[in-house]
């Protein structure tokens, strides 16, 4: 599984459409099935459960970004220089790195090899047993994915020459490639396939429409995809995601893009082809707010995620990849909302958790200005994303109606928290104080 995706859709939600469009606010899809609502959960009781203190991951690069939790515990990640700004990690001679769980809540680091001529490389993801793939750059500026033996020691090559870049992974080790020019405008063409561990490669095709480019950005198994398609020309271009599965398609009830550079905010897939969703979509001229599930694949289902009566509610997506919203049992997470939409906000935003079909509010303590369940697992767990009221960010889990801190490292503060996996173990990017390194760090907080 993978908890980054390396897409980017158009920046923070706005809504200058309004002037042409008239904008209401949904819960869900018009077809999706009522859920019934539940109270908001107790602030300040039962009492906050004992903190947990991250453990902060090996490394001997100064910028490490970790991108990915595997379902057994192994950390994937990024490691390069120091100073942000830099060209691509493709460039810059970054490698992949992986920790590699051991007793006693300890890590194996390991910085895997380039192959050779490579001048840098980002990684994608990690199977569920620690395989890494990523993208690698090589002479001249093309890129080639590979992807990394068990052992680490080893790579191979999953493109054939021309300029691929690797997007995701799944628990088994599958590579989702993207290929060619996205846009439309360039040659060769945008194409997608899915590479298994065993090399055999499916393409991902089948889709309908007037699209002009496309790209895969999520993969929930070996024939079930995200993608993303390319419509329009200009400042009218949108990014509209799909998901396919065995040569078909389901578009997705929201779209990026467009004049108003909206987002389309999406959780994870999950191998069912199940996927949370938030953003904007347009019916009969009016521009709707949209937040629901999309549920088993293609053809699936849209179900509503229901919200307090008077608010809104989307996912926590803050660059725009598919995030660690959408566990197997259906548990999600994100935030809610006020005031009109594109408008200021009329009260501060905070987190809310959705499980068994219903919402749960944990709530904003004094001295905390927002919140947000930036990352779920099942049984309605969730990583909170508090921003006190003096600017400084603190985590919680939150289960079973109780809070317990995820306390930081000394001298780090949150960058981004990246998944939590049905171990309990939750990993997020910290940096320094004085903002020239960064590094991963995970809290075990028991299944």
């Amino acid at each position: 599984m993978t908890a980054t995706r390396r897409h980017s859709l158009p920046a923070a939600l706005t809504l200058p459409l309004a002037t042409v469009l008239t904008v209401t606010a949904a819960v869900g899809p018009a077809t999706a099935t009522p859920v019934a609502d539940a109270p908001a959960a107790a602030a300040d009781a039962p009492a906050d459960r004992a903190a947990v203190t991250g453990v902060l991951l090996p490394a001997t690069r100064a910028r490490v970004v970790a991108v990915d939790l595997s379902a057994l515990g192994v950390v994937a990640a990024t490691a390069g220089p120091a100073t942000a700004g830099l060209p691509s990690p493709t460039t810059d001679g970054s490698v992949p790195q992986r920790w590699l769980p051991v007793p006693r809540g300890r890590y194996l680091s390991q910085e895997l090899p380039l192959p050779a001529g490579a001048t840098g490389a980002a990684a994608a993801g990690v199977s569920a047993f620690g395989e890494v793939a990523a993208t690698v750059g090589v002479a001249g500026g093309d890129r080639d994915p590979y992807r990394w033996s068990l052992t680490g020691r080893s790579s191979t090559r999953l493109g054939d020459g021309t300029p691929h870049t690797a997007a995701a992974v799944d628990a088994r080790g599958d590579v989702l490639v993207n290929s060619g020019d996205a846009s439309g405008f360039g040659d060769p063409p945008s194409a997608v396939h899915v590479v298994g561990r065993d090399g055999t490669t499916v393409e991902v095709t089948g889709f309908s429409g007037g699209l002009r480019g496309f790209y895969g950005s999520d993969l929930g198994g070996p024939r079930v995809a995200v993608v993303q398609k390319i419509e329009g020309i200009g400042m009218g271009t949108t990014v509209v995601p799909h998901v396919w599965q065995d040569g078909a398609e389901v578009v997705l009830p929201v779209f990026g893009g467009g004049p108003a550079r909206l987002q389309a905010c999406l959780s994870r897939l999950q191998p069912d082809g199940s996927v949370a969703y938030s953003g904007a979509r347009v019916t009969d001229l009016r521009l709707e707010l949209v937040l629901g599930v999309h549920r088993g694949g293609v053809p699936g289902a849209e179900t509503a995620l229901p919200v307090p009566a008077g608010r809104r509610a989307a996912l926590d997506c803050p660059d725009s990849r598919p995030a660690d919203l959408l566990a197997t049992d259906g548990t999600a997470g994100g935030r809610l909302l006020t005031g009109e939409p594109g408008g200021p906000p009329t009260a501060p935003a905070e987190a809310v958790v959705w499980h068994g079909g219903r919402y749960v509010l944990p709530g904003l303590r004094a001295g905390e200005a927002a919140s947000s369940a930036v990352a779920v697992a099942t049984g309605g767990r969730a990583v909170l994303r508090v921003v006190r009221s003096d600017g400084s960010v603190a985590l919680y889990l939150w289960r079973d109606g109780v809070r317990t801190p995820l306390t930081l490292p000394p001298g780090w503060q949150v960058a981004d928290v990246v998944a939590m996996n049905d171990l309990g173990e939750v990993l997020a990017n910290l940096t320094s104080a004085d903002g020239t390194r960064t590094r991963p760090a995970v809290w075990h907080t028991g299944p």
